[in-house]
């Protein structure tokens, strides 16, 4: 199969474009266990926080649970290939069969097997949880003790990184709940219609269950009596496979940025993924800690609601704006001179991967929207717009709209404020209303703003979710009284129809990939025209690393760096085959 993330010299340049050199140490003395990894993460304190990892209210340790749960493999984005971590291979059998094969030897935390069965046990309550696997999955199946197979209704390359990514739970602690979910299924009862109580039944079984302990496959293990308001501690798993693992122990101290910030600066904490505001940034430098700008693929982006706003149906008028705002200067008000680029190639996914998805050819046709007045100034008048004093009008109406900011987003509510600002110096007046983010989704999906700063792109190697985020997720509302951002599906490019939804669908359609090239360039070049969506800047990490208190941090050409952060953790790997490790 053609890989399409192999430009490993492009992407080694791009680790050291955006990643900050490493800061000499200081010497100074810590005041922690030097056999320790001390983190940070927002979870759940018990009893709210629980141990059934199946449901999303638990202890939530996100990146750090695959420390106690991990997933077959890791993705290494630079490479475009995965590294197994309870798999030993993988891959497709056909076009309607994928295979994995388990690591010989695995073990959970009370001394058993890892096995196929565990995975089984995994998929069964997965199907009880409405697992995205199940979109292109129709059986799993254990052919041995360590074989897999997992039968394809749906055949695509998308199914192989859910499939490899979904973490692994215990039969011993699931598998009472998961055969009760296979008699169902193997009785041919329906989940839809007469037989719907008693699946129901079966899924506030899983939902209400509160297992006492948690089995572990990684390195360390994690028992409640560990868990308190302001720190958890997970301990060594002495059967665990993962035996190259440095740290005796790692600490987790419990909050969000604010909170954390002080244990930061106190160098209690080695390393986060939290996003920290320039000042913090700052100090952090000065105190010896060396600041990872790795990409997210992802960043703020100016949404239109076509329905609620008629003038930015006209394509003039969106190119316009993309013309009238300096998205240099929006990444360095919102991310600081490092941490933010401004989007360049304008055509809904990370600049990163356009070569990996486009022909050369076509990327050189793109139009990159740099800053430019004029431009802008003559398209708004194409549009029939006139400047009186310093607004836009037309018949005799002011432009005048709102942009709905989440305010609890440190580094969007800049980002929003600094593309009001712009486009008012230009002519559209723009307020900001800020709201917290939960408000702002439901304001968004109920069709309730004018314009909306949301995510574009998205942090997974696919084009096929920035695009279906973009053009499905905010615009399809969740009930059919919800209109959401109304883009429309089908549209007219230059003479030709393109339905959005079908581009969609195919970009991820099938195990071929030049297929799918095919309809995403076709997807990127029909956004690059239309604008459908203003992407503004791409946010990279700051997340601070305390590189005096470990041995064996990477130099800054692995590649390992350019994954996203918060979905394939670099870190947390490099904890599990001991290549981070305690100073000597």
């Amino acid at each position: 199969m053609k890989r399409l993330f192999t430009r490993l010299g492009i992407a080694l340049t791009l680790v050291a474009l955006v990643l900050a050199g490493f800061a000499a140490p200081n010497n100074s003395a810590q005041a922690t266990d030097p056999d320790t990894f001390y983190g940070g993460w927002p979870y759940s304190v018990p009893p709210k926080g629980h141990l059934n990892t199946f449901v999303p209210d638990g202890l939530a340790l996100g990146i750090y649970q695959d420390l106690l749960e991990p997933s077959l493999a890791m993705f290494v984005w630079a490479q475009d290939s995965y590294r197994g971590l309870l798999a030993e291979s993988w891959g497709f059998e056909g076009d309607d069969t994928y295979v994995v094969t388990l690591k010989s030897g695995a073990m959970w935390s009370d001394g058993s097997p890892v096995t196929a069965r565990d995975v089984v046990v995994t998929y069964a309550i997965g199907r009880l949880r409405n697992f995205a696997d199940y979109t292109y999955v129709d059986t799993v199946s254990q052919r041995d003790d360590l074989t897999v197979e997992f039968k394809l209704k749906n055949p695509s390359t998308l199914v192989e990184r859910l499939l490899l990514r979904t973490r692994i739970r215990a039969a011993g602690t699931y598998g009472a709940i998961a055969e009760k979910v296979e008699a169902f299924l193997e009785a041919g009862k329906d989940r839809a219609d007469a037989d719907k109580a008693e699946w129901d039944a079966i899924a506030a079984e899983i939902n209400d269950y509160r297992p006492e302990k948690m089995l572990s496959s990684g390195p360390y293990t994690l028992d409640l009596a560990d868990v308190t308001d302001a720190q958890l501690t997970l301990r060594r798993n002495e059967f665990s496979i993962f035996k190259e693992a440095k740290f005796d122990k790692v600490v987790l101290y419990n909050g969000e940025t604010e909170a954390v910030t002080p244990l930061f600066l106190a160098k209690e904490i080695y390393y986060g993924t939290y996003f920290f505001p320039q000042p913090s940034e700052r100090a952090m430098l000065d105190a010896g800690f060396t600041i990872l700008r790795s990409p997210t693929y992802s960043g703020p982006g100016l949404f239109f609601n076509y329905e609620k706003v008629p003038a930015f149906q006209d394509v003039r008028v969106r190119q316009a704006i993309a013309y009238a705002i300096n998205r240099a200067e929006v990444g360095a008000v919102s991310y600081g001179d490092l941490s933010g680029n401004p989007a360049k190639y304008m055509v809904g996914i990370s600049d990163s991967a356009v070569p990996n998805w486009l022909p050369p050819d076509v990327i050189a046709s793109l139009n990159t929207y740099d800053y430019n007045l004029e431009m802008a100034t003559q398209l708004m008048q194409e549009a029939g717009y006139t400047k009186e004093g310093n607004v836009w009008t037309k018949d005799g109406a002011a432009f005048e709209v709102e942009l709905l900011v989440p305010s609890d987003f440190t580094d969007w509510v800049p980002a929003g404020e600094n593309a009001a600002e712009q486009l008012t110096a230009f002519g559209i007046r723009t307020t900001v209303r800020g709201t917290p983010r939960t408000q702002q989704v439901a304001d968004v999906r109920a069709g309730a703003f004018d314009m909306s700063i949301l995510l574009w792109g998205f942090p997974n190697p696919h084009p096929f979710y920035a695009y279906r985020n973009m053009y499905i997720t905010n615009t399809v509302g969740k009930t059919p009284d919800e209109k959401g951002a109304a883009i429309p599906l089908v549209q007219t490019v230059d003479g030709e129809e393109y339905d959005f939804s079908a581009l969609i669908t195919a970009s991820g359609a099938g195990i071929d990939f030049a297929p799918q090239r095919e309809a995403v360039t076709k997807l990127a070049v029909s956004f690059n025209k239309l604008l459908p969506i203003v992407p503004l800047v791409e946010r990279l990490g700051n997340t601070p690393l305390l590189t005096e208190a470990l041995e064996g941090v990477p130099s800054l050409d692995d590649p390992l760096y350019i994954n996203a952060f918060g979905q394939d953790s670099y870190i947390v790997l490099w904890i599990m085959d001991g290549t981070l490790g305690p100073k000597q």
